[in-house]
């Protein structure tokens, strides 16, 4: 048996099987032509989509396109897969629960409130471990300080369109502020970043507001 995966895109496949070495070849030979085309194939006289039979009797098999019908065979397999094992798992029409059985064992986690499954850790009534208000507080004034050096950073090189160029700086900064606490007060998980993101979120708001005002709506 000969198996030919030769293929091109946009191609002609190269010819790997010629017609002397088919002649050659004794009777009962199969070829699989997995570059067959409608621009050819590896194999003299392969045609895609057909299986075709030679006068000395090799069998060439002109797979059209094999892989597209690799999901349906695996679609196929899986299916089997697990309706055989919910056929083991029932027995006269009821789920029948053996823990006993090796392969239930490995597929049941939990059974009358209880995990039966020795892979699977016990469940704890512990509740979530929770983020000390001080952790907290340190990344949300990291978070400040970075947004407000980058912001100065960027800031600095966009044209003055306010009274002042300086103004305009610190106008664009606390516009990067009012983000960061929005950011910060939608992530925030206790007291003190909602109240720093408040405190943050007034006063650049009304830095940015006021710039314009006294500009004149500029």
């Amino acid at each position: 048996m000969v198996i030919t995966t030769a293929q091109v895109p946009g191609r002609r496949p190269p010819l790997l099987v010629t017609e002397d070495a088919l002649k050659a070849m004794s009777a009962g030979s199969v070829i699989v032509d997995m570059g067959a085309s409608a621009l050819g194939g590896n194999v003299t006289g392969s045609r895609p989509g057909e299986t075709v039979v030679t006068e000395n009797g090799v069998t060439i098999v002109g797979a059209d396109n094999l892989p597209a019908t690799v999901p349906t065979a695996a679609s196929n397999a899986y299916s089997r897969n697990i309706s055989a094992l919910l056929l083991h798992l029932t027995k006269d029409g009821a789920l029948a629960i053996d823990t006993n059985d090796e392969i239930q064992a490995g597929v049941v986690i939990a059974h009358d409130g209880k995990v039966v499954n020795e892979s699977v850790p016990a469940c704890s009534a512990r509740k979530p471990r929770e983020t000390p208000m001080s952790t907290a507080l340190v990344t949300d004034l990291t978070i400040f300080v970075l947004a407000l050096l980058v912001g100065i950073e960027v800031i600095g090189k966009v044209p003055a369109t306010l009274h002042t160029p300086l103004m305009s700086a610190t106008n664009s900064i606390h516009g990067i502020v009012l983000a960061g606490a929005l950011l910060i007060g939608v992530t925030a998980h206790n007291p003190v970043g909602y109240v720093l993101a408040f405190i943050a979120a007034v006063f650049a708001a009304a830095n940015v507001v006021g710039g314009y005002v006294v500009t004149g709506g500029c």
